[in-house]
């Protein structure tokens, strides 16, 4: 029987209103609560972890946060630690996906796991149906993984998240197509980063692990104000036009053709 890091629940959500979320896949652990920003004397560098991509589309008010990058030291971390994702089955969506990670089986994955290591990387995709929305990508975390065995001899994981472990500041986001990179952390605030789909309906990201910190160039303090106000209008935006989504979102359904579940993965 493979090992479960946790045990995880499927379910897609057709967006209709203000306030609801996107496409997705989500996971939690069922037996073991997540315990938020645990407090520790010292903390140490997390060597089983993971991290949830969240994306937000404020022109038509959607958000996912189902996808999932970490590592665990386990030699097969990769094949039985990934899970496969699922194709959207109704317009408009969003989503974040893993394309054809190394080791596994060609497909689109939700959450990719690799056997811990000093540095490393994940590339992921944000599938949009609307090839002109302004979008937020972020990230929330870091989970950090305890393992244990159940009372049926099976491997299994507690987790806290913490905001301040030292793992943090080695990671940052890059934007491939224009090679932006983004520190994950400044001065104890998770980044986040603002784009517009331009034209397409995917744009690919890394996530990254260095070996030594990433450099966190000094911003003035006018320039993040500005960024965080940005934020805060986009977001704003997305909940001040309820009506005319769930309009659009109603105008999309097709009665004669029900939705079909595909799973990514060939």
């Amino acid at each position: 029987m493979k090992k479960n890091i946790m045990s995880f629940s499927i379910s897609l959500v057709l967006l209709v209103g203000c306030g609801t979320t996107g496409t997705g896949t989500d996971s939690g652990n069922a037996q073991q609560p997540v315990r938020l920003n645990k407090v520790e004397t010292v903390e140490t560098k997390a060597n089983d972890w993971y991290i949830r991509i969240v994306a937000e589309d404020t022109s038509n008010n959607m958000k996912t946060a189902g996808a999932q990058l970490g590592q665990l030291e386990v030699a097969d971390a990769v094949t039985k630690h990934s899970l496969k994702a699922i194709a959207p089955f109704t317009r408009p969506f969003l989503d974040v996906v893993f394309k054809n990670p190394t080791n596994l089986p060609v497909g689109e994955y939700k959450s990719n796991f690799h056997t811990t290591t000093a540095s490393d990387s994940w590339e992921f995709t944000v599938k949009s149906s609307d090839n002109a929305a302004n979008m937020i990508l972020s990230w929330r975390g870091l989970y950090v993984l305890t393992p244990y065995i159940d009372n049926e001899g099976r491997e299994r994981y507690q987790e806290y998240r913490s905001r301040t472990n030292p793992l943090i500041p080695f990671m940052k986001l890059i934007d491939v197509s224009t090679g932006t990179e983004i520190p994950a952390d400044n001065n104890g605030t998770a980044q986040v980063y603002t784009f517009n789909m331009a034209g397409q309906t995917s744009r690919v990201f890394q996530w990254v692990l260095q070996s030594t910190p990433v450099t966190n160039l000094a911003v003035l303090k006018q320039v993040q104000m500005f960024k965080s106000l940005k934020v805060q209008a986009l977001r704003k935006d997305a909940k001040a036009k309820p009506d005319a989504l769930k309009q659009k979102r109603l105008n999309t359904l097709d009665m004669m053709n029900p939705p079909k579940f595909e799973v990514l993965v060939k």
